[in-house]
């Protein structure tokens, strides 16, 4: 049931109402009253808290409301479930308050969210529970029979531990005839009896007397307590001690010593003797008192007996009783006030704490409730908190000694991941006490740092050819969070193609690993772009760029671009003069290597010789050079093994075999080549194809011939016109040779006619195979290959005085000469150091000069190579070729060294730019995309080729590209470089073939035409022009079919071995033809021909049938002169 309850018509706000909202967290604090009688049943409704604090009733289960008890006895409960406060143990007032009225219950009540302090108080309304009882229930009073009316008996009071109306509030006395009963109060409230004599006694009539006294309290029905007073009458003693004072009143401070007197009562007696003497003793006190304090029987001092409390009890009454030997006795009050000191310090209560707490709380975040109780009182029992220590935090008071715990400024838990909170709480006593309470509050994390990596830039070295999957390097990221927001994953952003393809990463550790084996001659280096990203939420990253540096290996052999291998290990020839002196240069070894540093430093050993000690090779140049003169009893042939060693641990090395033929020309060297070129066979298909094609002519022209002859002897006998088969008066022996054959004169001679159709000023003649003669190549000098300069000058081999200097006195070195790091790389230097003595000593010692590189040489260009007269090279590139298509290969070398040496390729102008690109370190031309409709066929490139020197050289080539998927469809665009270049063997092929098919297809037209105009006729007109033609010695020399386009032209050839082209150039003739137009005329050729109608023995004319012999004479343009000789023999047809 619920109690008698009742608010005390208003709720009085001690506080302003904070509420706890999600990003402030405040506190509000409200005071309701309720009044319950003490003794309410257990179970008993004491009132409803959420309708009388004025809280929504929606949300009940949100509020956890419950009591903070702080270590006290709880008499309350509440229903979390509805808000209602029940009684939940015995309310007994007495027990809870004593005598102090009001009785007060006071606690606080707690809604959790939002956090909110209520302080309720229940006042404990008394009931009339308990019954008046005296402490003596037997009174017994002696009395003298002269005692005069009036005189007063105390008699004490009655006890009721109920308050109020509910006390004590009378006493009633049974009538008699001598005594009558006041009713007085004393200051505490408390009413007590005293009994007067209203009558004279009489012992003789009536020695005693039994009387009732009755206290009542205010109840209704009210309760009654009794106590007996046995009056005996006894001998008369007519003066009663009498007290200075009625009322004695004393203010002691509490916690004085045991025996402290506390005051000195005295009354005084007139009668004599022992009726005069006076006894003191307490009379009806209560037992608290009986305990504290003693009083002496005879001189009335009272003192301490037990410490004294003010918080305990503060003030005492007691009565005194003074009593003569007669039996008379008076009494006085003696009223004891407790004075407070301040021996209680401050008690400090923790009635809430929230921890941890988010390090982002807002300024004004409520963490923690504290009360602070103190049993002294005034200013002893007023405290004050502070924090002890310099946090960001603050301590703020509400109200009935409850403080807040508040953020005052921003917290981190990175910096300080717990706080130990000192409260100091001090009273205002004199002198204070305080009390200390040390509260951890703990930090909680948010993911507000981002993981950070020590350095925003990282460098690691890896060799290449490295292990997959082995791990490179490890970079590691802090964060100061915890938990998840400390958990750091690792990853890879893939920034480039290469980097992704190459690199893995741990992502809990960070170590970096190599997914495949890298390749310094393909990637120098990488940017790794790293991010790490903790697990917070959201999460939080950083970036660092890893550079990864490949170091070189020696994983590449030197490769040797001159002399080259050739086909079926057949090796490069090259020819010395017997003349040679010593130093001559013969050759020179060109070699490269893919690696760089140290590991591409190249050293050029001569391993095996035919003679060993007739050559040597330049260490560092690769220069072949001769030792000493040519003797004779050395082989023609040597055959040289070249190594080429890089400087590399361990050395890869490359050989290549080089074979010499000492011999002034050419002439004398090629027996010595024969079986070389023999076993070779260059271009075997090429040379078949074309001596296959020159057979097959030839064949037809003698077919042709003798069919010719054939109808020649069917009309005449006359053989004159065989002449011209017969042999040249040359020489006695019948060889065909000219006589200057010792010149270079090949013995061969042939008889053309030409069509005055033909439009090319070009005949072709194929290499002929053939063997050659033993004196064909005296006295012929040889050149070098191509690329190779012939240097008469030595090899440097200069001592190293000729390099340098010393001062005599001060040992100070000077270089005399220019160092040239690429022909000495480092000297050793003995120095002598000898004293003045007699005779001198001295001592030697070694300097080694290293010569440092420099960039001074430019790049030298390998492939493509510019021909003459700034020609281009080319290439042919598939119209179907896809993106990446390799075009060509860019070949380079420098004569430096050491990053002087490293070349990087550039494309610095291209006529299609997005078309081509060009591998900057291997010099690779491959495509971009593929090739479109609205693309140029014919594509130029401007290839730079740039060294690493500072500052860098470079050279440039150009490239001609066509796009064609055949030769036949890419040589019209082609035709203007072809035509001014050297010949290529695949037009050779096509030319020949095709005049092979031409004169075949000529030759069989001019059968069929004879055979059928032998059907026709027997008259063998048409082989007129195997015959001499009539003609007048004025008119005009023209065969019979001239206007067919026959001309009327033989010619007479001799070829010459040193040419090495297959071609044949006439030249048109500039000239005037008049009556007799071949009799002693001059024949003049273009410029660089000259043809010479007269023969070379000088005679004009002297051939029968008025025939004319014209020599011409063509000179190979080539450094070493040879000479080529035709000869003209014209006939009349």
């Amino acid at each position: 049931m619920e109690g008698n309850h009742k608010k005390n018509g208003f709720i009085r706000r001690q506080v302003p109402l904070f509420l706890l909202l999600s990003l402030f967290n405040k506190i509000a604090s409200e005071q309701i009253h309720y009044l319950v009688p003490e003794e309410m049943e257990v179970g008993s409704i004491v009132g409803d808290l959420i309708k009388d604090l004025g809280l929504p009733a929606g949300e009940i289960a949100n509020y956890n409301l419950h009591i903070l008890s702080l270590g006290k006895k709880e008499y309350f409960s509440i229903n979390g479930k509805n808000g209602n406060m029940y009684v939940s143990n015995r309310i007994d007032r007495e027990e809870i308050c004593g005598e102090n009225a009001p009785c007060l219950i006071n606690f606080e009540v707690m809604v959790e969210n939002p956090m909110n302090i209520f302080h309720v108080t229940v006042e404990i309304e008394d009931i009339n529970d308990n019954a008046p009882h005296f402490l003596n229930g037997d009174i017994s009073l002696e009395t003298s029979e002269l005692t005069l009316p009036g005189a007063r008996f105390v008699l004490g009071y009655a006890e009721d531990p109920d308050v109020g109306m509910n006390s004590v509030q009378n006493y009633h006395l049974t009538s008699n005839q001598y005594f009558i009963l006041e009713v007085k109060e004393r200051e505490d409230g408390n009413k007590y009896a005293e009994l007067i004599l209203n009558k004279h006694l009489d012992r003789e009539s009536e020695s005693s007397f039994h009387l009732i006294l009755m206290a009542l309290d205010g109840g209704k029905p009210p309760k009654t307590g009794t106590a007996k007073i046995w009056v005996k009458v006894i001998d008369a003693n007519d003066n009663s001690p009498v007290f200075t004072q009625e009322v004695y009143k004393i203010s002691l401070k509490e916690n004085v010593p045991r025996g402290t007197s506390v005051i000195d009562v005295k009354a005084t007696d007139k009668d004599e003797g022992s009726n005069g003497q006076i006894s003191y003793t307490f009379n009806n006190i209560p037992e608290t008192a009986r305990q504290k304090f003693s009083i002496n029987p005879v001189n009335g001092k009272i003192t301490v007996i037990e410490t004294l409390d003010f918080e305990e009890t503060q003030k005492y009454t007691v009565t005194v009783e003074a009593r003569d030997g007669g039996g008379l006795v008076s009494h006085c009050n003696v009223e004891i006030k407790l004075v407070d000191e301040n021996d209680n310090a401050p008690e400090v209560l923790l009635v809430s704490l929230s921890s941890p707490i988010s390090e982002d709380s807002a300024v004004g975040t409520l963490v923690a409730l504290i009360n602070v109780d103190d049993q002294d009182s005034g200013d002893n029992g007023r405290a004050t908190c502070v924090l002890q220590d310099n946090v960001p935090l603050k301590i703020v008071s509400t109200s009935n000694n409850y403080y807040k715990l508040l953020t005052d400024g921003p917290l981190d838990r990175e910096s300080t991941p717990e706080y130990n909170i000192t409260i100091v709480a001090t009273d205002r006593g004199t002198p204070s006490l305080s009390t200390k309470k040390t509260i951890s509050l703990q930090i909680s994390d948010i993911n507000d740092n981002s993981p950070a990596f020590e350095k925003t830039f990282y460098t690691a070295y890896v060799p290449e050819n490295n292990p997959s999957g082995s791990s490179i390097f490890t970079i590691q990221a802090s964060d100061p969070d915890m938990g998840h927001n400390a958990r750091i994953i690792y990853s890879i952003l893939h920034t480039t193609i290469e980097a992704s393809t190459y690199f893995s990463i741990n992502s809990e550790t960070g170590t970096i690993y190599a997914q495949r084996s890298f390749d310094y001659e393909q990637f120098r280096e990488f940017l790794v772009q790293v991010k790490a990203q903790d697990g917070g939420s959201p999460p939080l990253m950083s970036n660092t760029t890893l550079r990864v540096l490949i170091l070189d290996r020696n994983d590449n052999s030197p490769q040797i671009l001159y002399p080259t291998e050739g086909v079926e290990s057949s090796h490069s020839f090259e020819m010395v003069p017997r003349s040679a002196e010593e130093g001559y240069l013969v050759s020179k070894v060109v070699a490269v290597d893919a690696d760089s540093g140290h590991n591409a430093w190249l050293s050029y050993h001569l391993v095996q010789a035919t003679e060993p000690g007739l050559f040597k090779i330049g260490l560092h140049n690769g220069e072949i050079r001769t030792l000493r003169t040519f003797l004779e009893r050395d082989a023609i042939k040597q055959r040289l093994i070249i190594l080429v060693k890089d400087n590399g641990q361990p050395p890869l090395s490359a050989t290549v075999s080089l074979n010499l033929v000492f011999a002034e020309n050419f002439q004398e060297a090629l027996p010595e080549m024969n079986d070389q070129f023999i076993s070779s066979e260059p271009q075997y298909d090429l040379q078949f194809s074309l001596v296959l094609a020159l057979a097959l002519i030839s064949f037809l022209f003698l077919l042709t011939v003798i069919l010719a002859i054939t109808m020649k002897l069917r009309r005449s006998g006359h053989p004159k016109f065989l002449q011209c088969f017969g042999p040249v008066p040359h020489s006695n022996t019948g060889a065909i040779f000219p006589p200057n054959f010792e010149d270079g004169t090949l013995p061969y001679s042939y008889q053309l006619c030409l069509s005055s159709e033909s439009r090319k000023n070009e005949l072709t003649f194929l290499t002929p195979n053939f063997q050659i003669t033993d004196n064909i190549f005296n006295n012929m000098p040889f050149t070098s290959n191509e690329g190779n300069n012939l240097n008469p000058e030595p090899e440097n081999g200069e001592k190293a005085s000729t390099y340098f200097s010393i001062n005599s006195e001060t040992g100070t070195i000077y270089a005399q000469r220019s160092f040239d790091y690429e022909q000495f790389r480092e000297f050793l230097v003995q120095v002598k150091a000898q004293d003045g003595g007699s005779p001198p000593l001295m001592s030697n010692t070694t300097l080694r000069v290293l010569i440092l590189d420099r960039n001074d040489n430019s790049p030298q260009i390998l492939y493509p190579t510019e021909g003459v007269e700034s020609s281009h090279s080319f290439e042919m590139v598939p119209r179907s070729a896809e993106e990446g298509y390799l075009v060509t290969k860019v070949v380079a070398v420098d004569a430096d060294s050491g990053h002087n040496a490293w070349l990087s390729y550039h494309l610095v102008q291209a006529t299609e730019p997005g078309l081509f690109k060009i591998g900057l370190h291997n010099g690779e031309i491959r495509t971009l995309r593929t090739f479109l409709e609205r693309d140029a066929i014919k594509q130029r490139l401007i290839i730079l080729v740039k060294d690493n020197g500072q500052p860098p050289l470079s050279a440039t080539v150009s490239l001609n590209l066509v796009f064609a998927e055949n030769f036949q469809e890419a040589l019209p665009e082609m035709n203007d470089q072809f035509i001014s270049s050297e010949p290529q063997y695949d037009l050779q092929f096509s030319l020949v073939l095709a005049l092979a098919l031409i004169s075949f297809l000529f030759l069989l037209t001019v059968i069929l035409a004879i055979t059928m105009k032998l059907r026709r006729s027997g008259h063998p007109k048409f082989l007129q022009c195997f015959g001499p033609v009539p003609h007048s010695n004025t008119g005009a020399i023209f065969p019979p079919n001239f206007e067919d386009g026959t001309l009327p032209y033989s010619y007479q050839l001799c070829l010459s071995s040193e040419s090495r082209k297959n071609e044949l150039t006439f030249l048109t003739p500039n000239f005037q033809i008049t009556d007799n137009i071949f009799n002693n005329m001059p024949f003049t050729s273009n410029e660089g021909n000259n043809l010479n109608p007269e023969p070379e023995n000088g005679e004009k004319g002297q051939q029968e049938n008025t025939k004319h012999s014209i020599t011409a004479r063509a000179y190979n343009m080539k450094p070493i002169r040879l000479t080529s000789f035709a000869g003209f023999s014209q006939e009349l047809c």
